[in-house]
C-alpha cells in the first residue's frame, strides 16, 4: 500500500513538472525592431552590381 502511495506521488510530480515545461516554453516571445530587421537582412539575398560580385555565380 506505501509502494503504491510513493508511485503515485512520483507520477504526480513528474506529470506536473513536464506540464509546467510544455506551458512555460509556449508562451510567446517577441522580438525587437532590430532583431526583425536582420532576420529579414539576411533573409533577402545580396544584390550586388558590379564587376566584382562573384559570390554564388560560379565565375568571376
Amino acid at each position: 500500500m506505501k509502494k503504491n502511495i510513493l508511485k503515485l506521488v512520483f507520477a504526480s510530480a513528474f506529470a506536473l513538472v513536464a506540464g509546467y515545461s510544455v506551458y512555460a516554453s509556449q508562451k510567446k516571445v517577441e522580438m525587437s525592431d532590430l532583431a526583425m530587421a536582420n532576420v529579414e537582412a539576411l533573409a533577402s539575398g545580396e544584390v550586388i552590381v558590379g564587376p566584382w560580385y562573384c559570390a554564388g555565380s560560379g565565375y568571376c
